[in-house]
């Protein structure tokens, strides 16, 4: 320093300093699903801000997290309003939980202590959010994003991500949030083919099947059953066209005299329900973590005896399913119940997730 006057050296390298520390700082915007950032979702989400009080937990397989990198330091979470509406500004009183799963969206836990890992970080205490007007986009996407900042960052190193928030608010209010749905993931559709006998009744009608070791049952109904009562018969097979030396669909009238009834399906296993009011129903409970089933095709047909039927016997239609595939994010969801959340069992919402933006550096 000379005469009181700084040299350039002594100001440039400490700005220097400072700007390089400023981009080693610099944030970026993370997208999950990646090829929604600028697109609509296939569906929406009431949750997390439309339920009231309610804890959403949302866990996303590692696969869909390459975009973060080996590591990453997240600061914020944001979501997008679903872009085929106009919702009004409200106020929410959120609590934000981020970790490592613990669960995989293969065989999610239905109690949400199962799915949070153990560097699970508060990220946001309960605080006021402001949701903002969102009007109807045209074309969607909604231009719209709430950002909820943390107090505290959360570092993910790898792995899945479980992301779970609380909603405190006692009035419900219509805010719901663009989601992704995991197609063809998820749970596998039925179709159905063919009559049942007599005709206009013993319809039969499936839940979609969830994925193997997804925490949800599956279950199959009779509607409109032909008997008054008394025991019926649920077939499952694996495929409609031949059964032993037998070529489906294989008439039973000219064994039994009933009248347009048809045996649709091979037999693998069979489950005995009990006919009440015309409706029977069979749950199969969950299916087993094995991966051989995922995709897998199910053929299933009801058989019902009774009298005041020709050959006293009623057959449904045929229902084929597909058994579904692990999806790459899950989302689960119930009411508020705080006095233990570890141990709160959720309600499943299958294979769709609230678009997400993860602010890191």
């Amino acid at each position: 320093m000379k005469n009181g006057i700084s040299s350039p050296a002594m100001w440039i390298l400490p700005a220097l300093a400072l700007f390089s520390s400023g981009l080693r700082a610099q944030t970026k915007i993370v997208a999950l699903p990646g090829n929604l950032a600028a697109r609509e979702g296939g569906t929406f989400l009431d949750v997390p801000f439309t339920r009231g009080p309610s804890r959403t937990q949302i866990l996303v397989a590692p696969a869909l997290l390459s975009g973060l990198g080996t590591k990453a330091v997240i600061t914020a979470v944001g979501f997008r309003p679903d872009g085929n509406g106009s919702f009004a500004a409200k106020s929410v009183s959120l609590e934000v939980v981020l970790s490592t799963a613990a669960g995989t969206t293969a065989s999610p836990n239905p109690l949400y202590g199962g799915n949070r890992g153990n560097d699970a970080v508060t990220v946001l205490p309960r605080t006021n959010v402001s949701l903002p007007w969102a009007f109807k986009p045209s074309p969607p996407p909604s231009g719209v994003k709430v950002w909820v900042r943390f107090t505290r960052s959360f570092t993910w190193k790898g792995g899945g991500l479980c992301l779970e928030a609380a909603d405190f608010t006692t009035t419900k209010k219509a805010w719901p949030v663009d989601a992704a749905r995991a197609v063809p993931y998820g749970f596998g559709r039925a179709f159905y083919e063919g009559d049942p006998c007599p005709v206009g009744k013993n319809t039969i009608v499936s839940s979609p099947v969830p994925w193997p070791g997804a925490p949800v049952e599956w279950k199959t109904r009779l509607l409109d059953g032909s008997a008054s009562g008394g025991g019926v018969l649920l077939l499952l097979g694996t495929g409609a066209k031949k059964w032993g030396g037998l070529t489906l669909p294989f008439s039973l009238d000219p064994l039994f005299g009933t009248r347009g009834c048809k045996l649709y399906t091979d037999v693998v296993s069979a489950f005995s329900a009990t006919l009440t009011a015309g409706k029977a129903q069979v749950d199969m409970g969950t299916l087993p973590a094995s991966p051989v089933l995922s995709g897998a095709q199910v053929t299933a047909q009801w058989i019902v005896p009774g009298g005041g039927v020709p050959g006293g016997l009623g057959l449904s239609n045929l229902a084929r399913l597909r058994i579904g595939q692990a999806p790459p994010f899950v989302t689960l969801y119930n009411y508020l119940n705080d006095t233990n959340p570890n141990s709160k069992k959720a309600e499943f919402l299958a294979a769709a997730v609230p678009v997400l933006f993860l602010e890191v550096r």
